[in-house]
């Protein structure tokens, strides 16, 4: 547990009503069920023209969008990151980007909206 941040599921973190959207607290942010989703460890996956043993499948454990992105890194890329202000949808947001890591959160940074990777 990096920085004091829980990496769990929905389910385990506690929840806040904020304009009629439930939002996950983890430390000083809220987070979208859309980003919590983003946290879980993606299992095993099959990537392209790699063979897969009879019987072993591969997709995903969690959720078909699981990054395996602990919260500790996005707090990382929020605070250490490179910024950009864009708008969607008439909001203002920020994208934060650390490496390859890319955090969406509302322009004063206290909603995480989205996480991933850019490649």
């Amino acid at each position: 547990m990096a920085n004091g941040l829980w990496w769990g599921f929905w389910k385990d973190y506690p929840k806040v009503a904020l304009n009629g959207r439930e939002y996950a607290v983890l430390g000083s942010r809220l987070y979208t069920h859309h980003a919590v989703e983003r946290f879980l460890p993606s299992g095993r996956r099959t990537i392209a023209n790699v063979p897969v043993a009879d019987g072993e499948g591969g997709g995903h454990m969690f959720h078909e969008k699981a990054r395996s992105i602990p919260p500790a890194y996005v707090e990382d890329a929020i605070e250490r990151g490179s910024k950009t202000h864009i708008i969607v949808n008439k909001e203002a947001r920020t994208v934060h980007t650390l490496g390859d890591l890319e955090i969406v959160t509302t322009r004063d940074d206290h909603i995480v909206v989205t996480i991933g990777y850019r490649h």
